[in-house]
């Protein structure tokens, strides 16, 4: 596929996607799996695109995507909400993620006839559920906060799980025999060491936040520090997609002048209902009006 195809190909799924997303509030689909649906139309049904096409753009398009959902989705947690409910989407995230991967294993090594390693290794890499699927869909459904936090919790470190298993079976086999202790070090030392750095650099940003929120740009530099973020966590072998998701949490629970015009400027993501503004806004007016009447009667009777 050359470029222009490929552009235009890119131009029609941002529209659908667009229009999935304005149309979910009479279909009650989400947009993720009107695209899901159309990728399946396009590939294997009509032929008109090939997975092996897209395979130098995909996966670094699709880690941008989900860079920004997860910031985002840090954006609008609560500190406070999140570490309440995070030893619950720790727990669900681990007994989740132990079910898929010994469901997923069981069914390959009886249908394939595989060895119990290899099995696991493919339980462990379909064990996870992805983020970039739950944390829209999370976005659009109405539903409690708790259930939103526990499950946006466990799409994140479903990610951890599976890489660090996958990891550590791959090293077993290649005979270092990494057992349950050494996983579990591994998962404790990404999660701290994704959440350290996230909190650090939040704190600082926030600083600068008051003080670049006036200039011009300053949103693109927010993102190139999400950026940032994510590579130099990566290359220290931690949770980057962890440690996006907490740089936004950091930024939106830290005092700072800048923060409220970050949420505007990161409106672009998940924009609120033009219909919910305006119902808020004659609320406010009426409201304002009762009060003036109230003061007044208040007035009259003195």
């Amino acid at each position: 596929m050359n470029l222009t195809a490929l552009f235009g190909l890119l131009g029609g799924l941002l529209v659908l996607a667009f229009l999935a997303n304005k149309l979910f509030a009479w279909t009650r689909v989400p947009d993720v799996v009107v695209l899901i649906a159309t990728g399946i139309v396009l590939g294997p049904v009509l032929h008109v695109a090939r997975a092996e096409q897209f395979q130098t753009v995909t996966h670094a398009f699709g880690t941008l995507a989900l860079l920004l959902i997860l910031f985002e989705g840090g954006l609008d947690l609560d500190i406070k909400k999140t570490l309440i409910h995070f030893p619950g989407g720790l727990v669900f995230g681990v007994l989740s993620f132990g079910m898929a991967l010994g469901s997923v294993a069981a069914v390959f090594h009886y249908t394939q006839r595989s060895s119990w390693l290899d099995a696991a290794l493919v339980g462990a890499v379909l064990g996870c559920t992805s983020s970039s699927i739950v944390l829209p869909i999370l976005q659009q459904l109405q539903g409690r906060d708790p259930i939103k936090v526990i499950l946006l919790l466990e799409s994140t470190l479903g990610d951890v799980f599976a890489v660090l298993t996958v990891g550590a079976l791959l090293d077993f086999r290649a005979g270092s025999g990494a057992g349950g202790t050494v996983l579990a070090r591994g998962v404790a030392v990404q999660i701290l060491l994704a959440i350290a750095l996230a909190v650090a650099l939040g704190f600082a940003w926030a600083r600068m936040l008051s003080l670049l929120s006036e200039r011009r740009f300053w949103p693109v530099l927010t993102l190139a520090v999400v950026l940032l973020l994510y590579a130099g966590t990566e290359a220290l072998h931690a949770s980057g997609l962890l440690a996006v998701l907490s740089f936004g949490l950091a930024l939106a629970n830290l005092p700072s002048r800048g923060h409220d015009a970050l949420e505007q400027q990161w409106s672009f993501i998940s924009r609120p209902d033009p219909k919910e503004q305006i119902l808020s806004s004659l609320k406010e007016e009426h409201a304002a009006e009762l009060k003036s009447l109230l003061e007044e009667q208040t007035r009259k009777q003195r």
